[in-house]
């Protein structure tokens, strides 16, 4: 006697999947990776050094805890901005890449200190939020400067994807820079796009990151022509005495170079020491009294 065969016709759904990064894959990257801000301060200096910069400095205003760290390197153009500071992972320092696109004339080609492109995540080491400021300088001349304000704490918020994170941008022409309103226009941008993404924020970041873009209430025209006296005031100083060699540093925004504004900084910067990398600057406490106490109470007020 012969049994009952069975046929069954199984078809298999077919579909296709994504790997999706959650926006804490950068705090865990960059942030959490850094032993400690020398150690982040220490990535910015050789991502200036790889930029070709002759002079960098590091300002810091404990009263205001305010941090700026500039330099006259080639800078980023806008283009550079999106597809490598903006992107995690890149070739730019990898391989049969690692050597810059442009070298200024009279400069030899050097060797590139940055390998694992985690000087830019390491800014988040030093202070919750940054006006990144660039302008570049290429065979072609000068660039429009691109000039980005990233909060560092909307990378901590387990629920939202990196797709889901803005940062706000602009261009400025030669001769400009970003005026007050410029920042607080982008300010505005961050906070009403958090809002678009509700119940995801929760409301003790929301009011984290509100509170901490209020702290950007000033120019940072004002700011760099403020530091750029104080840059001269110390080239002066210096060479008198002997230190200083070659021409003044002009760090002001409008040449070529990369500037920072952190603001606030991690409470602890107050308390760590710094070892030089290149030209490095840190005003202490007392230092930065003394020599605002003739200007005014911040390096962002007008003189």
């Amino acid at each position: 006697m012969l049994g009952t065969f069975y046929i069954r016709n199984i078809k298999a759904r077919v579909q296709m999947a994504q790997m999706n990064v959650s926006a804490r894959a950068v705090d865990m990257l960059g942030r959490q990776q850094i032993a400690g801000i020398p150690t982040a301060i220490h990535e910015l200096f050789k991502n200036a050094h790889d930029a070709y910069a002759t002079h960098a400095e590091i300002d810091y205003f404990q009263d205001q805890n305010l941090v700026t760290l500039r330099d006259n390197g080639i800078g980023m153009t806008e283009e550079d901005f999106y597809k490598k500071w903006l992107t995690i992972g890149t070739s730019s320092k990898f391989g049969v890449n690692r050597k810059s696109d442009y070298i200024p004339q009279g400069m030899r080609e050097r060797k590139l200190m940055g390998e694992k492109g985690i000087g830019r995540l390491a800014i988040a080491s030093i202070g919750r939020q940054v006006i990144v400021l660039s302008r570049a300088e290429r065979k072609d001349g000068l660039h429009d400067m691109i000039v980005a304000l990233i909060h560092w704490s909307q990378f901590e918020i387990p629920e939202i994807g990196i797709s889901e994170i803005i940062i706000p941008t602009r261009t400025f022409a030669e001769d400009q820079l970003p005026s007050l309103e410029d920042v607080q226009s982008m300010a505005n941008e961050l906070i009403e796009h958090l809002k678009t993404l509700g119940n995801a924020i929760p409301p003790s970041y929301f009011e984290l990151i509100s509170e901490d873009l209020k702290l950007f209430s000033f120019s940072p025209e004002v700011l760099f022509k403020n530091l750029q006296k104080k840059s001269k005031t110390t080239w002066e100083e210096g060479k008198r005495d002997g230190n200083s060699d070659g021409s003044l540093p002009i760090l002001d925004g409008l040449g070529r170079g990369t500037h920072f504004i952190i603001m606030p900084c991690d409470e602890t910067l107050g308390k760590v020491r710094i070892s030089p990398v290149l030209a490095l600057r840190v005003l202490k406490v007392d230092r930065c009294k003394a020599q605002f106490a003739a200007n005014g109470p911040s390096p962002s007020q007008e003189l």
